[in-house]
């Protein structure tokens, strides 16, 4: 009986909590993590990629091809600035009340954008569900499940993007069967949805754990030793102190360069792959095969992150990108395509994992809030350039083909860089000021 309870201290008291109930509120914190992350659909450039033809064929929002690219990248950029301040909230008042705050700000700025007429009153709302949704959201559904978990983050992540990657499946079917609805009808019912896992999330979570109370996490003696473990919670970086490391910054940069390619490829996605002869209907086929794909690589990349470090595994990433992204314009066959989409969901499914678990395996969870903000800001602003960069590209060149080379260079260039950046280690006092770290 004594084995199964763990003593911690609370408020200058000592009390018993069982360890399986402290077990089910992760497991429950988990799940509406992941759940809070597929309620960020309505206010992402792919949920928005759904009904942009619908938006542009609105005439009350006045909008065009091009001006709903400007607009995309615009309304990106400023609700990136939302993230200013949230991370400190998280860390101070606890990733609850920030996650579910979002949540029903966003629930209201979807609803609000079905009301808008006119494209600056569009565009003003599309703003607001960035910064609540693509922002904020995004970033307390990652650092709620950070602040739950410790040694067991790494397969904690790998469950999490499952059941978000089931998720966003579902999300995508329900807007996929809606037929020639109205847009606005859609979009009601996706508020409403998110308002309720609004409400629902202030009554199920709890308030995360101390640094005191993570040993029911702790995992037990695997066969397969972990290459880089977790940082203990008692032992955290800072913002600053996270900054100053090459790991910080490779595994933010190519992460929001993933994120350009995706975003970019996202909006306009019917009109790159007609250019490669594609039909409409192929296109679909290599979004449910990209699908399975990314589902089997996000489990397999949890257990993968046991014996290979963080910064290997998004190398493997970026070379498997620049490969898929050079090879883009030799498309021409069905073969083809599905190689292309293997490549781009093996390479998403590993970033996406590395990205999720750098932040808490990396450095701690004191201040996770703040440094897992400004990760999250640097991969929105790189998502706002995507669909501008693809569509320059096709503007000036009237081909899509050179900014697949060029993004594909770039791949290949992370890859270096993460194969040989170090692991982030801190110097010892006697050889350094203290908590000064090493790059």
């Amino acid at each position: 009986m004594l084995g199964n309870l763990v003593i911690s201290k609370t408020q200058g008291s000592n009390s018993l909590r069982p360890v399986n109930v402290r077990l089910t509120y992760a497991g429950i914190a988990l799940l509406i993590a992941a759940a809070a992350m597929v309620a960020t659909f309505p206010a992402r450039t792919h949920g928005l990629g759904l009904i942009t033809e619908r938006l542009i064929q609105d005439e009350s929002l006045e909008l065009n091809r091009l001006s709903m690219a400007r607009v995309n990248l615009i309304a990106t950029l400023i609700g990136a600035a939302f993230g200013i301040g949230s991370g400190w909230l998280m860390d101070r008042l606890g990733t609850r009340w920030v996650l579910a705050g979002s949540l029903l700000l966003l629930a209201g700025s979807v609803w609000w954008m079905t009301t808008v007429t006119g494209f600056w009153a569009f565009a003003f709302v599309l703003t607001l569900t960035r910064g609540f949704g693509q922002t904020i959201l995004s970033s307390a559904s990652l650092t709620l499940v950070g602040k739950w978990f410790n040694r067991r983050i790494t397969q904690a992540m790998a469950l999490y993007t499952v059941v978000m990657g089931m998720g966003f499946a579902a999300a995508f079917h329900f807007a996929g069967q809606m037929g020639e609805i109205d847009w606005r009808w859609i979009w009601i019912r996706v508020a409403a949805m998110v308002g309720g896992l609004g409400v629902v999330s202030l009554i199920v979570l709890r308030q995360e754990p101390t640094a005191q109370e993570f040993e029911p996490f702790a995992a037990p003696q695997s066969l397969i030793e972990e290459v880089d473990s977790a940082v203990p919670p008692d032992d955290s970086w800072t913002l600053k102190e996270a900054m100053g490391t090459q790991s910080f910054w490779l595994l933010a940069l190519a992460t929001s360069f993933f994120g350009l390619v995706s975003s970019g490829t996202s909006l306009f996605n019917h009109s790159i792959l007609a250019e490669r002869g594609y039909s409409f209907e192929q296109y679909r086929q290599m979004m449910a095969f990209s699908f399975l794909v990314g589902l089997g690589t996000n489990l397999g990349a949890g257990f993968f992150g046991l014996i290979v470090s963080l910064e290997r595994m998004m190398a493997l990433a970026m070379l498997l990108m620049a490969v898929s992204l050079g090879a883009y314009p030799f498309l021409s066959t069905s073969q083809h395509l599905m190689f292309y989409a293997i490549g781009m969901s093996v390479s998403g499914g590993i970033v996406t994992v590395a990205f999720f678990t750098a932040w808490r395996k990396r450095f701690g969870s004191t201040h996770l809030g703040s440094i897992q903000t400004f990760a999250q800001v640097c991969t929105v602003l790189a998502s706002a350039v995507g669909p501008e960069y693809f569509e320059r590209s096709k503007y000036h060149f009237l081909t899509y083909r050179y900014s697949f080379y060029g993004a594909a260079a770039v791949a290949l260039a992370l890859c270096v860089w993460a194969f040989l950046a170090p692991m982030p280690r801190r110097i010892p006092p006697e050889s350094q000021s203290p908590l000064k770290p090493q790059v």
